[in-house]
């Protein structure tokens, strides 16, 4: 009982933070962009002995509530919602080269990401990597088919889908990486880095 108290009052945190930083997005699109927003929904990696281990804690459960939190408020600021498994987009690449990956990207790109390297100087934090990476991946390709780290295009399940329609207009894109350790969260109007946040809590 005291675990779900804990988890449940964490989550309510950090769906507030979220809620702020949508709010100050939305309030900041004075063009009026379509949002997209990108949540890196839980799976089960059946040869992981970690991913094996959290899901028999019912860590995966806990998560997937959490992700419900962030979709509930994408739905509220009329967003159009993907919720992406981390195979959907980045295939079966470990975080060091993702992390190698969008460091490069960004430099190649770096007019796109001035803001980003005056701030923090190009650094990438924890948990914000996955958000960042989310975000460059559809903005490359608007027919969400991987591209970023897989050789052959692999096409989004529509299911996930909340509010499906035809981009014909730069969007403001908003991804999410969840997690109770910290949640990454990051805007990005088209290919152009507005602002990101590692969002935590107390234990």
């Amino acid at each position: 009982m005291k675990r779900k108290r804990q988890w449940v009052k964490r989550a309510i945190h950090l769906g507030d933070q979220v809620r702020t930083f949508l709010d100050k997005r939305v309030k900041g699109n004075v063009d009026n962009a379509p949002i997209v927003g990108l949540i890196e929904f839980p799976s089960l990696w059946s040869k992981s002995k970690v991913s094996m281990a959290g899901a028999s804690r019912g860590d995966h459960y806990i998560l997937a509530a959490l992700c419900g939190i962030y979709l509930n408020e994408f739905v509220r600021i009329g967003a159009q919602v993907h919720m992406l498994n981390p195979s959907d987009w980045k295939g079966t690449l470990p975080k060091h080269l993702v992390t190698k990956r969008l460091t490069a990207h960004m430099i190649k790109n770096r007019s796109k990401w001035q803001h980003f390297f005056m701030e923090r100087h190009g650094v990438l934090r924890d948990h914000e990597t996955d958000a960042i990476g989310m975000a460059i991946w559809f903005e490359k390709d608007r027919s969400l088919e991987v591209k970023f780290s897989s050789k052959r295009p692999i096409t989004l399940v529509q299911r996930y889908l909340y509010r499906s329609e035809t981009l014909t207009t730069t969007p403001l894109i908003i991804a999410i990486d969840p997690g109770f350790g910290g949640t990454g969260i990051v805007a990005m109007y088209g290919a152009e880095y507005i602002a990101s946040e590692v969002f935590r809590c107390p234990r």
